[in-house]
């Protein structure tokens, strides 16, 4: 694990520390981490609402044949076989 230093203001630092305190966290790391793990969450969340949206705003959608399902299960089994190190 890596050590990072910063430097912040009395205020800051006091409002951390309250944090710590009120929130229960076992220590000011700990807070932090939750603040970079949610800012983290918060930016997986928009970029998959923007790909949402590129898709809502490309066109009406088509109906899938049950070739395009036996082509995605084969894909997808295809994958899982690859992570789980059986390559057929």
């Amino acid at each position: 694990m890596q050590t990072l230093n910063i430097a912040i203001s009395d205020t800051l630092s006091d409002y951390v520390l309250k944090q710590v305190e009120v929130k229960g966290y076992p220590s000011a790391d700990e807070y932090v981490h939750e603040l970079i793990r949610a800012a983290q969450q918060d930016e997986a969340r928009r970029k998959l609402e923007a790909e949402l949206l590129l898709g809502l705003e490309s066109g009406p959608g088509e109906p899938l044949s049950a070739s395009d399902w036996q082509t995605m299960r084969q894909e997808i089994q295809k994958r899982h076989d690859l992570r789980q190190g059986q390559t057929q």
